[in-house]
């Protein structure tokens, strides 16, 4: 059986998941769990979501990203770092973190101004870097809280969180806010862990290279939820397409097999780019053991990118310089890296929509686009990386 039938039944699922595994198992670049691709892609990977097995589905994702949520920690976070920059990317979480950061001091300016305090959610907190940035650019500007300020981190892991705390606390006693503001640790998955939360009793909800780690985006729900009326949510993430397809993901995995022929990945490059077919390629019989296995000619995987916006091609390749440059530092130690390419990652347009569907505006210019930072646009990678705001509408007045 072929994965691209319909497979309701759960054992089915698990054996494809396990069979996607098992087929990648040569590459420098574990795939991890299929699990992990966004929710809408499901069916391409032939796991057909029904009302009976989607809270399987659900369970088995989270599952699925907490395992890398636990175990990341500030070294995986230097070779994401180091990765970036040797694919010509520049620090891409970094570069965001400036972002939201300088964008959410601009929108508490206003909220203490009104208020004297604040309350701040950091989904996804990791080793404190977003809280941090945050921090420095509120310093920077001026504000000082004049009641009692909270700072919320939310994060799965409970070494990383206490790292966090450590440093946040620290910075907060050397800019002179520890008497104001006070640092609350809540170790778990985003959504249940906002759940905990108030109905609109958060001013700003921000994030960074955490959201694409929830295939189902039932978080962004729960995000409006805790949001006070014209609170915002500041997100900065990652935006490509590379995983909706597995006729896609074969050319990563052809990338991979070809770790160190840079003629056959200039090629493959400039085929996801621009679309020219990659000229001297060769057919790796791991590669193609994934392609047979989804049911897919030669043609198909030739198709993959037609109709492709040019913005989203230079995304799907930047993603794959950036996997391309964790294969390469792990092959030359002779080991494989501890993190995974399958990821919820979306392009850019779907995760407007779906921050839109769950009831928040995201913010727009006279002409309707939306507000955007997007710190590797001039370095040719399109909406690879993109910081973009939200607000939760203010109540409707009921007359």
């Amino acid at each position: 059986m072929t994965a691209n039938q319909t497979t309701p039944d759960l054992l089915q699922i698990g054996q494809i998941v396990n069979d996607v595994s098992a087929m990648t198992s040569w590459s420098p670049v574990p795939s991890g769990s299929v699990f992990r691709v966004p929710l809408y892609s499901y069916p391409n990977w032939g796991i057909k979501p029904t009302a009976e097995n989607m809270e399987f589905l659900y369970a088995n994702s989270c599952a699925a990203y907490m395992v890398e949520w636990q175990h990341t920690d500030t070294a995986l976070n230097n070779l994401v770092a180091i990765a970036s920059k040797n694919a010509q990317l520049g620090d891409v979480n970094t570069l965001m973190n400036v972002e939201v950061g300088n964008i959410g001091a601009e929108y508490l300016g206003a909220a203490v101004a009104r208020n004297g305090g604040f309350t701040v959610v950091d989904i996804g907190s990791g080793a404190g870097a977003t809280s941090l940035r945050l921090l420095a650019s509120i310093q920077e500007i001026g504000i000082r809280p004049t009641r009692e300020s909270t700072i919320y981190l939310i994060d799965p892991s409970e070494e990383r969180m206490a790292y966090a705390k450590g440093v946040i606390i620290k910075a907060l006693e050397g800019c002179g806010f520890s008497d104001i503001v006070q640092i609350v640790a809540k170790i778990g998955r985003d959504k249940p862990m906002l759940d905990e939360l108030d109905e609109g009793s958060v001013s700003l909800a921000v994030s960074n290279a955490a959201i694409h780690h929830n295939a189902f985006n039932r978080h962004l729900d729960s995000i409006r939820r805790v949001l006070a009326p014209e609170g915002q949510f500041i997100n900065g993430d990652w935006h490509e397409g590379m995983w909706e397809s597995p006729s896609r993901t074969y050319w990563m995995l052809a990338v991979l097999r070809d770790l160190h022929n840079d003629n056959v990945t200039n090629s493959i490059l400039a085929f996801v780019r621009d679309g020219t077919r990659p000229e001297g390629y060769t057919e790796r019989k791991e590669v193609a053991e994934f392609r047979k296995y989804f049911g897919l000619s030669m043609n198909d995987v030739h198709s993959a990118f037609d109709g492709t916006l040019p913005s989203e091609r230079l995304a799907n390749t930047g993603i794959m310089k950036f996997w391309l440059s964790v294969g390469k530092t792990f092959n030359e130690k002779g080991s494989k890296a501890p993190i995974w390419f399958l990821e919820a990652h979306e392009p850019l347009a779907r995760r407007i929509r779906h921050l839109e569907d769950a009831g928040l505006k995201v913010l727009r210019d006279p002409d309707g686009q939306p507000l955007l930072r997007q710190p590797l646009v001039l370095r040719g990678q399109g909406d690879l990386a993109t910081v973009m705001r939200c607000e939760k509408p203010q109540r409707l007045k009921v007359a």
